[in-house]
């Protein structure tokens, strides 16, 4: 059986005795490291071998206190790295941030013990696992997008994607509408949350398939 390390980083020394309680015992788990601040964290994720990390949502000592830079420099230093997020943490925000950051294994310290061994075995198989607490937020994150995506373009709004889809640049739609560039951009932003898109490329091809679809509708 392959062993997969761990490392722990927890700012609560008694969080992460316990976890080395929990995970000590199990097989094919091994912790090569502690840490309970974020320099600690970078550092043994840098000297240590690790392929899943169990982290809380943030930890206030440190370079990176806020918990959103700490996972994109994370997710960007080691993309391979399997992440098991164990938070008290239940903002709509913070968990919708994970989401987008690709982190798909948190567990709510309300929930019981198993669900964390749950999600480290999701975690090695780079599947999805939520906690029943974190499930709930999640599906909630769900349907406000989903709701996002059903709400319609303002005329103002529309008429920016078109033009952005014709090919004009920001600058170049406020200067033939005659707004502000800050305009232009803030309602280019707000039809593309409506759209449920994130890239430029999308929304144009989106806005575009839309059209086709009204034009070979009527």
């Amino acid at each position: 059986m392959k062993t997969h390390h761990i490392i722990v980083a927890d700012d609560h020394p008694m969080v992460v005795n316990g976890l080395i309680h929990i995970l000590r015992d199990k097989a094919g788990l091994e912790i090569s490291a502690t840490a309970s601040s974020t320099d600690e964290l970078f550092a043994a994720l840098e000297s240590k071998p690790c392929d899943i990390l169990v982290c809380d949502f943030s930890m206030p000592s440190g370079e990176l206190s806020d918990g959103v830079l700490m996972f994109s420099r994370i997710r960007r230093q080691f993309p391979g790295l399997g992440i098991v997020i164990l938070t008290m943490v239940d903002q709509l925000s913070a968990i919708r941030a994970l989401l987008d950051l690709g982190i798909h294994c948190i567990v709510s310290k309300r929930d019981a013990e198993e669900h964390l061994s749950r999600a480290l075995l999701c975690a090695m198989q780079a599947r999805k696992f939520f906690s029943p607490a974190m499930a709930e937020i999640v599906d909630k994150i769900e349907l406000e997008r989903r709701t996002a995506g059903k709400q319609e373009l303002t005329t103002r709004e529309a008429e920016v994607v078109r033009l952005f889809a014709a090919g004009m640049t920001v600058t170049e739609i406020a200067a033939k509408l005659k707004r502000s560039k800050k305009t232009i951009s803030t309602q280019k932003m707000s039809a593309m949350r409506k759209m449920g898109v994130q890239r430029d490329s999308d929304l144009v091809m989106q806005f575009l398939g839309l059209m086709d679809a009204r034009e070979s509708s009527t």
